[in-house]
């Protein structure tokens, strides 16, 4: 049984925030207030429970705070934390406290320019003053990144590794993966079911080690598509290089211990590379907030929106999600090609 003055403990007068755990499901008022009482600044918590906190939490920090607008320790306002987890109540809540919804926070966004995106959020700001709306070829633009994210919506990421190569067919991207394509002819599921398509006596797509070695290839409108069941090569830079001589290329990887990795190349120049960030810095691209990168408030599209991510980047618009998922067209072995 626990000791009742353990739960006295927790309620003991300190000017802090440490030991504290916000909860959308019903944070601890009594303990909350007994933090404030003993002299913890409001201010330094509230841009976390904004994110984390439940609404009740919410409105008694905003309603003590010294700065609606103050910044946490990334640079970003209570108000942008709550729309980047989707949490209407406290949204409404800080706007009602005078947060500045259009105040400029990175790249030039603003919170309320990010929450006109979100049709679950967007009526709390359309008709706030300052409020611009979005032009017609930028509706048409996040229609179209939508649509893509759509495409790949149910895609199981996890292990994952993707990548887009433009205006290449199949034999092309098989020769610049350093192999030879009559010695990979396209797969006969009916002679070689197995899962995804390796048969009998294949390659083991479920063994972490072996199919890392293994690159799945399928010509699609556009360009082609890579995929590795568990692996990493198709981020990998130095592929990404060697893929898009005269077009583009662009790979992601879903690793197994956290965080989505990739890289972006043109004309074999590296664009990009390294983690797909969850919070923005100044020179994330466009792509990144057209994709809504930022939003942590879907965690079941997980994936969906990287790959359509890295679809685009390599200038591809697909229809089909199945080139992703597999099984492919042909295997190719690339343990080689990454050089």
């Amino acid at each position: 049984m626990q000791d009742p003055r353990d739960d006295e403990d927790r309620y003991a007068p300190r000017a802090d925030w440490d030991g504290v755990r916000w909860s959308a499901d019903g944070d601890d008022l009594r303990l909350l207030r007994a933090r404030l009482g003993a002299g913890a600044e409001p201010d330094t918590a509230l841009c976390e429970a904004a994110a984390y906190g439940s609404a009740a939490v919410v409105g008694e920090l905003a309603g003590q705070v010294r700065d609606i607008d103050g910044r946490d320790g990334e640079g970003f306002t209570a108000l942008w934390q709550a729309v980047c987890r989707g949490r209407a109540e406290n949204v409404s809540l800080l706007l009602a406290a005078g947060a500045d919804p259009w105040l400029s926070q990175c790249g030039g966004r603003s919170a309320g320019g990010l929450a006109l995106t979100v049709p679950s959020l967007a009526p709390l700001f359309e008709r706030l003053p300052g409020a611009s709306g979005a032009t017609a070829g930028e509706r048409a633009l996040q229609r179209e990144a939508d649509q893509l994210i759509a495409v790949f919506d149910g895609v199981h990421a996890e292990g994952l590794s993707i990548a887009f190569v433009a205006g290449l067919d199949e034999e092309q991207v098989i020769r610049r993966l350093g192999a030879d394509p009559a010695g990979h002819p396209v797969l006969d599921l009916d002679r070689a079911p197995g899962p995804y398509g390796t048969g009998p006596g294949g390659f083991d797509p479920n063994d972490r080690d072996e199919a890392q070695n293994y690159a799945g290839v399928t010509g699609v409108p556009g360009g082609c598509v890579l995929m590795q069941t568990l692996g990493h090569r198709l981020s990998s830079a130095s592929l990404m290089a060697s893929l898009s001589p005269s077009t583009a290329a662009c790979g992601v990887s879903f690793h197994l211990g956290g965080g989505t990795f990739g890289a972006s190349a043109r004309n074999g120049a590296i664009e990009w590379s390294g983690e797909l960030p969850l919070s923005p810095t100044p020179d994330v691209a466009d792509a990144w907030w057209l994709f809504r990168l930022w939003d942590r408030a879907h965690p079941s599209s997980y994936g969906a929106r990287e790959i359509a991510y890295a679809c685009w980047t390599a200038g591809m618009r697909l229809t089909d999600s199945s080139p992703v998922g597999g099984p492919p067209r042909r295997w190719v072995r690339v343990g080689a090609a990454e050089g």
